[in-house]
């Protein structure tokens, strides 16, 4: 798991909603400033506008965006990479671990394939390919 630089960018707060400088209804009273000090959040879902906007206030210290990837090796050497990136950082161990264990199988198959066409077998040169 790394930091996804882009994430802030690519997925943001705007899933939960957006600081403003105008009342609308369903707004909630932003008190701690910072977020270029707006005086208040707009939720995307009003029916549960206070915890999006504990989720978005919380952002960047309590979680962030993060990637996940895994390389797939032979002998110290990457021949494959998997990633996925804009998952929040606290997305739970079962959910993390799921992904992680998809993106391996994913990096082992692209892996195999890459040593493959790199070190083709006798049966390659049974079938008239060049073999080093």
């Amino acid at each position: 798991m790394v930091p996804d630089p882009d994430g802030g960018f690519t997925q943001g707060i705007d899933t939960l909603g957006r600081f403003a400088d105008r009342w609308e209804p369903g707004a909630v009273r932003h008190f701690f400033g910072g977020r270029a000090s707006y005086p208040w959040f707009l939720p995307v879902d009003p029916d549960d506008r206070h915890a999006a906007y504990r989720r978005a206030c919380d952002y960047g210290d309590g979680w962030a965006y993060v990637g996940l990837v895994v390389r797939a090796g032979r002998s110290g050497v990457t021949l494959s990479e998997a990633a996925l990136w804009g998952l929040e950082s606290d997305a739970g161990e079962d959910v993390l671990s799921e992904t992680a264990l998809e993106l391996a199988e994913e990096a082992l198959v692209h892996a195999h394939l890459t040593l493959r066409t790199l070190c083709p077998g006798p049966e390659a040169a049974r079938e008239g390919a060049i073999v080093p």
